[in-house]
């Protein structure tokens, strides 16, 4: 999916360092190990990953090469004051508010550990094979978690209609997880497909058969998690990863339509498998919500019952009127809850006991906590790394398969975050820093011209 050079990316890389060599040598190593360890670990346990991300930040600090690159890097500079401004929203610019300091100080920690992803990126960049591997590793450890909980589960609960959220415990972080191993392993198909492979008919046959096998596996795992804003969320991203798959193979004259219509007719069989097998799950979803959302319509939000979807709105409602008196600056990361919490409606209570602690909305919570100049701040970080793709799709540094892989992430995010926010737990803070470490990375490595390879797949 990524073209370079065959080369182990086990191997420390290193470059201009004849006097020096075992320190970076060492460092390089260390980075390494942290990247495995962090790669595996992110959404399998807080434990491995935390050492891992420890291990890669201390030999970036320690590495003089990367403080010699990095900062000629604009999205470097974007993460260095994105944390900069969350640390002064916390300590200058709210700091005399009331509210639970412990919940503050935690959740300034993880908004500054989002921003982390250049550590993540330099290790990947140190060689073109990490990033299959720290992908690679990632969706490992990731149906580990699954197998594991699968081991000690109730199975006929489950298929009987109980929501869960596997190793995660969070039904809505882990279906959106599940939804980033479905594109993973949709562009994976698309690769398999690709004419120009240098392999046989059955280990093509073999190879494409496995992967529809594991793209119904994080199907299944996704419908599991009962998670309505991930499946509106997959069915809006799927039709754009396919344009982009589509247009880019067919501008390369890689498409093979006879060997596309026949995976496709096994993909919609697959597809129709697992929604047949899973109709009632999905349909006693889906049916409760029409009801509500026609007494909304007809009485409006105050007289319609309390449930998920109504809850969100009340929360919107109350995080819009909130962010207006405080517009610029917001009320400071952490703060959340403790507006919710005074204003003191059931509309606002979990099952009418416990205040919200989120707004189930990622760009209100923004607002809310970080205000406009926090907006600015992520929109000028993710417009950097949506352009960054973009440039090196077109002058073919990134192969097809990797720019709709990682756009369809970034439209999977944008249209989840509509309904939910997850964004600052361990799971959701450690694949972003892996996602954007990978987007990173090649915005920071240089083009490398390879005579002959210059084809878009």
């Amino acid at each position: 999916m990524f073209r370079g050079p065959r080369r182990t990316p086990f191997a420390p890389l290193i470059t201009d360092m004849s006097d020096n060599s075992r320190w970076y040598s060492a460092m390089e190593w260390i980075g390494f190990a942290g990247l495995t360890l962090f790669c595996f670990f992110s959404l399998l346990g807080t434990a491995g990953a935390s050492l891992g991300l420890a291990l890669m930040l201390l030999a970036l600090l320690l590495s003089p090469e990367a403080w010699r690159r990095l900062p000629r890097h604009s999205l470097f500079w974007a993460a260095v004051l994105s944390i900069a401004y969350l640390l002064a929203s916390r300590y200058i610019l709210t700091a005399g508010l009331a509210g639970d300091m412990d919940i503050r100080n935690n959740q300034t920690r993880d908004w500054v550990q989002i921003f982390l992803f250049p550590v993540t990126g330099w290790w990947i960049s140190r060689h073109p094979g990490r990033y299959l591997y720290g992908l690679g590793l990632m969706l490992g450890g990731f149906t580990l978690g699954i197998l594991h909980s699968l081991w000690e589960m109730d199975l006929s609960g489950l298929l009987g209609g109980i929501r869960t959220g596997m190793h995660f415990g969070k039904p809505v972080i882990f279906g959106f997880v599940c939804a980033v191993a479905i594109l993973a392993m949709f562009t994976l198909s698309a690769f398999w497909l690709n004419p120009r492979l240098e392999f046989s008919r059955t280990r093509r046959a073999l190879s494409l058969g496995a992967t529809l096998l594991m793209l119904l596996f994080y199907a299944q795992g996704l419908v599991f998690s009962q998670s309505r804003g991930v499946w509106l969320a997959l069915l809006v991203t799927l039709p754009v990863v396919s344009a982009i798959l589509w247009h880019g193979l067919k501008a390369g004259q890689v498409v093979d339509k006879r060997r596309w219509g026949w995976a496709g007719l096994v993909a919609i069989m697959l597809v129709a498998s697992a929604v047949a097998f899973n109709w009632k799950i999905i349909t006693e979803r889906v049916a409760y919500e029409n009801e509500v959302f026609g007494v909304v319509l007809s009485e409006g939000l105050d007289e319609a019952p309390l449930d998920s979807s109504t809850y969100r709105l009340h929360l919107w409602r109350f995080g819009i009127r909130r962010w207006l008196e405080r517009p610029l600056f917001g009320w400071g990361p952490g703060m959340t809850e403790s507006l919710v919490e005074t204003e003191n409606t059931e509309a606002l209570k979990h099952d009418g006991k416990e205040s919200f602690d989120h707004l189930h909305n990622a760009y209100l919570e923004l607002l809310l906590q970080l205000g406009l100049v926090g907006m600015c701040f992520v929109s000028w970080l993710a417009a950097l790394m949506v352009v960054c793709l973009v440039r090196h799709f077109r002058r073919r540094d990134v192969s097809v398969y990797w720019f709709s892989f990682l756009m369809g992430n970034f439209v999977l995010i944008a249209v989840y975050s509509l309904t939910d926010f997850r964004h600052l737990h361990w799971n959701w803070r450690f694949y972003w820093l892996i996602l954007a470490g990978i987007v990173f990375a090649q915005c920071i490595v240089m083009p490398q011209k390879r005579g002959g390879e210059q084809s878009p797949e």
